[in-house]
C-alpha cells in the first residue's frame, strides 16, 4: 500500500497480484472506499494485476474541501501514468462508472476494455441524493448509521440474504468514515454530468452490468448508457439490487473475467 500524490492530493492506493497480469484499476462507489470492491479485487488478482484506490474525498485519500468529476478524472489519468501505464483495463462501479465514462471520454485511447457495473450516463447529481430529496431528506442531515439504514432497501434486492448486506458494512471497517460536510462535498462533485452524446465515440469494448432490482442506478439507466457505446455488451442480474458484486459475487465475477480474458 502506498500514497501517492497527484493533483495536488494524496490518494491511498494499493495493488494486488504478482504483477504478471494485465493492469486492471478498480474505482470503487460514492461515500465508500476501493475496500467496498474487494470481492471484485480478490476474483481477478490470481490472473491481473490489479491497482484499486481510495478516490479523493473517500476513504484513507485526502479531501479536499472542493472537487469535481473531472478532478476526479485527472486523478485516474495521473494514478494511470504514474505506473508507468499506457492503456489498461478499467472497471468502475456506481460513481466509479462515472469517472470511467468522463475520462474514456477526454482520453479515449486510455483504455483497452472498460467494465461498468451499475452505471448511468447522465443525471442532475448523485442517485443517493436525488433518491433522498425525492423522499424530502437532505443528506446533510443525516449520520452515516442513518444513512446506511436508509439505504439498505435501495441498495439491495428484496431476495438477498443478511449475511450477504452485512459483507459490505464489515468491509466499511477498513476506511475511515466521512463526516456530513465530507459526504456533501462528495455528491457535490458528481452535479450535472451527461456523457450520452460523447459516449457514441467510445473505441474502448465495454461490459455493462445491472441489477433488476436496483433502486438507486435502475437498470433502464445502464441499459441506456449500453445504447450510447457503439461496441458495448448489457447483462441484467435478476437476483441483484445495486451491490451486483456481494449479491451474486459469483456470477459477477464470472462476467468480468470472461470479457477479459
Amino acid at each position: 500500500m502506498a500514497y501517492v500524490k497527484v493533483n495536488g492530493v494524496k490518494l491511498f492506493v494499493r495493488t494486488y497480484g504478482d504483477g504478471a497480469g494485465e493492469p486492471v484499476v478498480v474505482l470503487h462507489g460514492l461515500h465508500s472506499s476501493h475496500a467496498s470492491m474487494l470481492p471484485v479485487i480478490n476474483g481477478l488478482k490470481k490472473k491481473y494485476k490489479v491497482i484499486a484506490y481510495d478516490c479523493r474525498g473517500h476513504g484513507r485519500s485526502e479531501k479536499p474541501v472542493n472537487y469535481s468529476l473531472k478532478d476526479h478524472s485527472e486523478d485516474l489519468k495521473s494514478i494511470i501514468g504514474h505506473y508507468g501505464l499506457e492503456k489498461v483495463n478499467v472497471i468502475g462501479f456506481s460513481m466509479g462508472s462515472y469517472i470511467v465514462q468522463q475520462t474514456a471520454i477526454l482520453s479515449p485511447d486510455l483504455f483497452k476494455k472498460i467494465i461498468l457495473i451499475a452505471p448511468k450516463s447522465r443525471g442532475a447529481g448523485s442517485s443517493v441524493e436525488e433518491l433522498l430529496k425525492g423522499q424530502g431528506i437532505s443528506l446533510s442531515e443525516l449520520s452515516e448509521l442513518k444513512l446506511g439504514r436508509l439505504l439498505s432497501r435501495q441498495l439491495f434486492s428484496p431476495g438477498t440474504s443478511f449475511l450477504k448486506k452485512i459483507k459490505p458494512m464489515l468491509l466499511k471497517r477498513f476506511s475511515p468514515g466521512l463526516t456530513s460536510v465530507q459526504r456533501m462535498t462528495a455528491s457535490h462533485a458528481l452535479k450535472g454530468f451527461d456523457f450520452t452524446v460523447d459516449l457514441k465515440e467510445l473505441p474502448a469494448p465495454t461490459l455493462i452490468l445491472s441489477g433488476k432490482e436496483d433502486k438507486i442506478n435502475p437498470p433502464e439507466l445502464g441499459q441506456e448508457t449500453a445504447s450510447h457505446i457503439p461496441s458495448c455488451e448489457f447483462l441484467l442480474f435478476e437476483k441483484s439490487g445495486h451491490m451486483i458484486h456481494f449479491e451474486e459475487e459469483k456470477k459477477c465475477i464470472q462476467a468480468i473475467n470472461k470479457f477479459l480474458s
